[in-house]
């Protein structure tokens, strides 16, 4: 699928940030298959691996300020929460993000798209410039927004760290002992 303008608009308006250079959400959204008509093309994968960090990072910080009781392993625990692909795979199906992936047409079936959301806060950082002219301040909004996380509050539908808790533990199928330094199947 070719990315229009208005197709991109409308992305830029559901993550609530307007990138000031469009070629590095298109660099955000294009498969690795695309090489095939072009080799020197730039795609997805490294925005990915930055994304990756950065929303590692927002969301670490963010509840290291939330729960400064907590330990490390409760805190581990509840990243792995709000990280994990599972959550990721609900943002981007709630952005249709797989409506604006850009892939060669030999390709079937749909790759994994949370890894595109990565690559966007990827985006989203380097566009506002980086760590050194507020990229981390913008990608930290966009999370926030996305995962639905605010300052001074729980996130939205978890009221509170017991729940995030036994939400992040109580997985189908697996006994699981929630201890103080982590969790051991």
């Amino acid at each position: 699928m070719g990315l229009s303008s208005s197709s991109l608009y409308n992305l830029q308006k559901n993550i609530g940030y307007h990138f000031r250079n469009e070629v590095i959400l298109t660099e955000a959204l294009t498969h690795d298959s695309c090489r095939v008509d072009d080799p020197n093309i730039k795609t997805y994968q490294r925005l990915e691996h930055l994304g990756d960090a950065v929303i590692n990072f927002a969301i670490t910080n963010y509840l290291f300020r939330k729960y400064p009781d907590s330990s490390e392993g409760t805190l581990s625990t509840l990243r792995a929460n709000l990280v994990n692909q599972t959550k990721q795979k609900e943002i981007s199906d709630q952005l249709e993000l797989h409506n604006f992936v850009k892939m060669h047409q030999s390709v079937k079936g749909l790759p994994r798209h949370d890894k595109f959301l990565e690559s966007v806060i990827g985006a989203v950082f380097i566009d506002a410039g980086g760590e050194r002219k507020g990229g981390y301040k913008e990608a930290k909004k966009v999370i926030y927004n996305l995962w639905e996380l605010k300052d001074g509050q729980a996130a939205e539908g978890n009221g509170s760290i017991f729940e995030i808790v036994i939400g992040s533990v109580l997985i189908v199928g697996i006994a699981m002992l929630f201890l103080d330094r982590g969790v051991k199947k």
